[in-house]
């Protein structure tokens, strides 16, 4: 590894149980937090803070008791572009690695260093796990805190912060047709575990950008810990989800267009419907004239009481090719037939208050928000304030059935503890 503590930093010197039986095989919707769930047999649940507040400062690791310099290897680069990860260890002991972004040219560490370090006395740090190819910065703990999830030097690997046994997790596959660099290595790089600690995801990519910098696409690991259960698929996040009694669901599809270096499999420039539950789907564009939704949709708006009229807003994106783009805002009355475009500009968000669309209100990039009353036809001012946080999905309820959304997609479960159905995306759309 190009990054490296040095000798003078001291004498450098729960397994799921399974659930009912279910409308398919898939992981359960739930909204549990990792203290909440029953830790694996034998070992209470590890706390998700670490004993001590580590920092890196002007390239020395601090902790309360003091600091310790880490020189770095000259191939390394600039010590600006340096962090640290720290992760839960003893009790007086926290463990770090240090990070170092994958989205530029040199890509990945080519060695992985562990450290442990004495909350009271950093300078005695030393060394706990060495390993070529790790990264144990871009990593992610389990649910119970024993397992540290880490981009190995092909997949993803599990560390167990007992005994130190690595397991392998995933394999990393052959680059994709937008990779382009010839013979790029894929490596699994891991981005986060889910609350309940059943999914983990993963942007799987390699030096596929210019000048070898590193592009991936996400996927998700199903239940990382369960050898029998274990999948990697790949992710189809949802960005927008509305319903409407008895049977109608809005989707979009997407998330990931402003996040460097991964390109996220999105439906661009259409929506999803569907008028059985989930059952089959109708793909949606939106466009009106020569405009049309330039990514996918952030915000999709149905008015309960008219259930006709669909406000859509487009994502806005950042890349280093387009700059920042998106953000537009269509309307439609007629269930999506048709479109017009209502707002001229880039909207950086738009709501319609108290759940409906009496009210639309937009809000651009300089904090001013303009309210509508008549669907976008006419505007006026309101008072500027900061805009609203984008809210996390959440589920949903037709016809006694609950949606929600997952990191692959959306499920349908149909009642109280059974698994649920994965519904969307539909056959056929995996691939954009």
């Amino acid at each position: 590894m190009a990054l490296a503590l040095a000798a003078a930093l001291g004498a450098c010197k729960e397994t799921p149980p399974e659930p009912p039986a279910a409308d398919a095989a898939q992981p359960p919707i739930t909204g549990q937090r990792a203290a909440d769930v029953e830790a694996a047999p034998g070992r209470a649940a590890r706390s998700a803070d670490a004993a001590c507040v580590v920092e890196l400062v002007s390239g020395k690791v601090r902790t309360h008791a003091g600091e310790a310099p880490i020189p770095l290897d000259p191939e390394q680069g600039d010590p600006a572009l340096v962090s640290l990860a720290v992760w839960p260890g003893d009790d007086d002991a926290a463990y770090v690695a240090l990070r170092r972004s994958w989205y530029t040219p040199g890509g990945p560490p080519t060695e992985g260093l562990l450290w442990r370090v004495p909350c009271d006395a950093p300078g005695d740090a030393t060394v706990l796990v060495r390993r070529p190819g790790a990264d144990f910065a871009q990593a992610a703990l389990s649910r119970d805190g024993w397992t540290l999830f880490f981009s190995d030097a092909r997949g993803v690997s599990a560390l167990d912060l007992e005994d130190r046994a690595i397991t392998p997790i995933t394999e990393a596959g052959a680059p994709w047709a937008g990779c382009w660099s010839e013979g790029a290595t894929m490596r699994d790089l891991v981005l986060s575990m889910s609350p309940d600690g059943r999914q983990l995801s993963v942007a799987r990519g390699g030096p596929c950008g210019a000048e070898g910098s590193w592009i991936g696409q996400p996927w998700v690991v199903l239940d990382p810990l369960d050898a029998d259960r274990r999948r990697v698929r790949q992710r189809r996040p949802l960005s927008a989800l509305a319903a409407v009694e008895p049977a109608t669901l809005w989707v979009s599809d997407g998330g990931a267009c402003d996040e460097p270096g991964v390109v996220a499999p999105s439906t661009r420039g259409a929506i999803w419907r569907s008028e059985d539950q989930g059952a089959s789907w109708a793909r949606i564009p939106v466009t009106a004239g020569d405009e049309h939704l330039s990514a996918h949709a952030r915000t999709i708006l149905v008015d309960p009481h008219k259930p006709d009229r669909v406000v859509v807003h487009g994502a806005v994106c950042r890349t280093t090719e387009r700059g920042r783009f998106g953000g537009e805002v269509f309307a439609s009355e007629d269930r999506g037939a048709t479109w017009r475009r209502v707002w001229e500009g880039r909207a950086e968000r738009v709501v319609g208050l108290n759940g409906g669309l009496d009210l639309l209100v937009v809000w651009v990039e300089d904090g001013r928000r303009f309210g509508s009353r008549d669907l976008g036809a006419t505007w006026f001012d309101l008072d500027r304030r900061p805009a609203q946080e984008e809210p996390e999905l959440e589920p949903v309820r037709l016809g006694g059935a609950a949606f929600a959304p997952q990191d692959d997609g959306l499920y349908r479960r149909s009642a109280p503890g059974v698994r649920p159905t994965r519904v969307f995306p539909p056959a056929g759309a995996e691939q954009p």
